[in-house]
Protein backbone atom coordinates (compact mmCIF):
# COMPACT_ATOMS: atom_id res chain seq x y z
CA UNK A 1 0.00 0.00 0.00
CA UNK A 2 2.69 2.59 1.03
CA UNK A 3 4.12 1.83 -2.07
CA UNK A 4 1.54 2.51 -4.39
CA UNK A 5 0.75 6.11 -2.57
CA UNK A 6 4.86 7.02 -2.71
CA UNK A 7 4.45 6.01 -6.71
CA UNK A 8 1.37 8.05 -7.15
CA UNK A 9 3.43 10.87 -5.47
CA UNK A 10 6.79 10.72 -6.89
CA UNK A 11 5.04 9.65 -11.25
CA UNK A 12 4.47 13.11 -12.92
CA UNK A 13 0.52 12.81 -14.20
CA UNK A 14 0.72 13.31 -17.88
CA UNK A 15 0.49 16.92 -19.19
CA UNK A 16 -2.50 18.03 -20.84
CA UNK A 17 -2.01 19.49 -24.64
CA UNK A 18 -2.99 23.02 -24.81
CA UNK A 19 -4.78 22.34 -27.54
CA UNK A 20 -7.12 20.23 -25.87
CA UNK A 21 -7.33 21.98 -23.00
CA UNK A 22 -8.18 25.58 -25.61
CA UNK A 23 -11.32 23.39 -27.05
CA UNK A 24 -13.24 22.28 -23.57
CA UNK A 25 -13.03 25.72 -22.82
CA UNK A 26 -14.41 27.10 -25.88
CA UNK A 27 -17.22 24.09 -25.47
CA UNK A 28 -18.12 24.76 -21.65
CA UNK A 29 -18.64 28.55 -23.14
CA UNK A 30 -20.35 27.43 -26.27
CA UNK A 31 -22.93 25.31 -24.06
CA UNK A 32 -22.83 28.11 -21.01
CA UNK A 33 -25.75 30.25 -22.03
CA UNK A 34 -24.27 33.25 -19.87
CA UNK A 35 -20.42 34.41 -20.13
CA UNK A 36 -18.61 32.71 -17.65
CA UNK A 37 -15.59 33.98 -15.37
CA UNK A 38 -12.32 32.07 -14.98
CA UNK A 39 -13.36 30.41 -11.72
CA UNK A 40 -16.64 29.55 -12.81
CA UNK A 41 -15.34 28.23 -15.81
CA UNK A 42 -12.75 26.11 -13.46
CA UNK A 43 -15.57 24.66 -11.83
CA UNK A 44 -17.65 23.71 -14.96
CA UNK A 45 -15.05 21.36 -16.27
CA UNK A 46 -14.31 20.21 -13.06
CA UNK A 47 -18.17 19.03 -12.34
CA UNK A 48 -17.57 17.11 -15.98
CA UNK A 49 -14.23 15.61 -14.94
CA UNK A 50 -11.90 18.11 -16.48
CA UNK A 51 -9.97 19.71 -14.02
CA UNK A 52 -8.22 22.88 -14.86
CA UNK A 53 -7.31 25.53 -12.25
CA UNK A 54 -8.12 29.33 -12.51
CA UNK A 55 -4.69 29.89 -13.74
CA UNK A 56 -5.00 27.51 -16.76
CA UNK A 57 -8.14 29.07 -17.45
CA UNK A 58 -6.73 32.58 -17.30
CA UNK A 59 -4.10 31.38 -19.87
CA UNK A 60 -5.85 30.11 -21.83
CA UNK A 61 -9.09 32.48 -22.40
CA UNK A 62 -5.61 34.78 -22.79
CA UNK A 63 -4.57 32.70 -25.96
CA UNK A 64 -7.69 32.17 -27.11
CA UNK A 65 -8.63 36.22 -26.97
CA UNK A 66 -5.38 36.47 -28.89
CA UNK A 67 -6.71 34.59 -31.66
CA UNK A 68 -10.37 36.10 -31.21
CA UNK A 69 -11.87 32.82 -30.41
CA UNK A 70 -13.40 34.56 -27.28
CA UNK A 71 -14.53 38.09 -26.12
CA UNK A 72 -14.20 39.52 -22.93
CA UNK A 73 -16.97 41.02 -21.26
CA UNK A 74 -15.80 43.89 -18.85
CA UNK A 75 -18.67 44.88 -17.19
CA UNK A 76 -19.03 41.08 -16.08
CA UNK A 77 -15.57 40.28 -15.86
CA UNK A 78 -16.49 37.11 -17.52
CA UNK A 79 -16.00 35.54 -21.52
CA UNK A 80 -18.38 34.22 -24.31
CA UNK A 81 -17.02 32.46 -26.86
CA UNK A 82 -17.16 34.38 -30.23
CA UNK A 83 -19.28 33.02 -32.85
CA UNK A 84 -19.43 36.26 -35.13
CA UNK A 85 -18.51 39.73 -35.04
CA UNK A 86 -20.11 42.43 -32.88
CA UNK A 87 -19.81 45.86 -32.21
CA UNK A 88 -22.09 46.48 -29.50
CA UNK A 89 -22.59 44.25 -26.14
CA UNK A 90 -26.05 44.27 -24.17
CA UNK A 91 -25.54 43.27 -20.80
CA UNK A 92 -28.67 42.50 -18.51
CA UNK A 93 -27.85 43.47 -15.07
CA UNK A 94 -30.12 40.57 -13.62
CA UNK A 95 -29.39 37.59 -15.26
CA UNK A 96 -26.47 38.55 -17.00
CA UNK A 97 -27.77 37.39 -20.70
CA UNK A 98 -25.44 38.69 -23.34
CA UNK A 99 -26.58 40.21 -26.87
CA UNK A 100 -24.21 40.47 -29.25
CA UNK A 101 -24.78 43.06 -32.36
CA UNK A 102 -23.41 43.95 -35.66
CA UNK A 103 -23.85 47.65 -35.70
CA UNK A 104 -20.69 49.05 -38.42
CA UNK A 105 -22.52 52.55 -38.56
CA UNK A 106 -22.57 52.81 -35.14
CA UNK A 107 -18.71 51.83 -35.44
CA UNK A 108 -18.22 53.99 -38.04
CA UNK A 109 -19.95 56.93 -36.44
CA UNK A 110 -17.44 56.56 -33.34
CA UNK A 111 -14.43 55.91 -35.32
CA UNK A 112 -15.32 59.53 -37.14
CA UNK A 113 -15.30 61.14 -33.99
CA UNK A 114 -12.31 59.69 -32.91
CA UNK A 115 -10.39 60.95 -35.72
CA UNK A 116 -12.08 64.25 -35.33
CA UNK A 117 -10.35 64.58 -32.26
CA UNK A 118 -6.67 63.11 -33.38
CA UNK A 119 -7.42 60.25 -31.42
CA UNK A 120 -6.29 56.40 -32.32
CA UNK A 121 -8.28 54.06 -31.19
CA UNK A 122 -6.46 50.44 -30.35
CA UNK A 123 -9.50 48.77 -29.02
CA UNK A 124 -13.28 48.90 -29.44
CA UNK A 125 -15.44 47.94 -26.86
CA UNK A 126 -18.93 49.60 -26.09
CA UNK A 127 -20.94 47.36 -23.67
CA UNK A 128 -24.49 48.72 -22.73
CA UNK A 129 -25.66 47.23 -19.33
CA UNK A 130 -29.98 47.11 -18.89
CA UNK A 131 -32.55 44.72 -18.23
CA UNK A 132 -33.41 41.86 -20.68
CA UNK A 133 -37.12 41.43 -21.65
CA UNK A 134 -37.97 38.28 -19.24
CA UNK A 135 -35.66 40.63 -16.31
CA UNK A 136 -36.98 43.94 -17.35
CA UNK A 137 -41.25 42.13 -16.82
CA UNK A 138 -40.53 40.49 -14.01
CA UNK A 139 -39.18 43.73 -12.36
CA UNK A 140 -41.63 45.63 -9.80
CA UNK A 141 -43.33 48.50 -11.69
CA UNK A 142 -42.58 51.67 -9.55
CA UNK A 143 -45.80 54.02 -9.13
CA UNK A 144 -46.54 56.97 -10.95
CA UNK A 145 -45.64 59.86 -8.94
Amino acid sequence: MRSLIMRSLTSPRPKRNPDAIEVLVVDALRTSGTPLSAYQLSDVLASSGHKLSASQAYRTLARLMDRDIVQRIETLSAYVAKDEESDIVLVCGRCHAVQRLKQPRLKAHLENIAASHAFAIDAFVLEVTGHCTTCRDSLPSSPIE
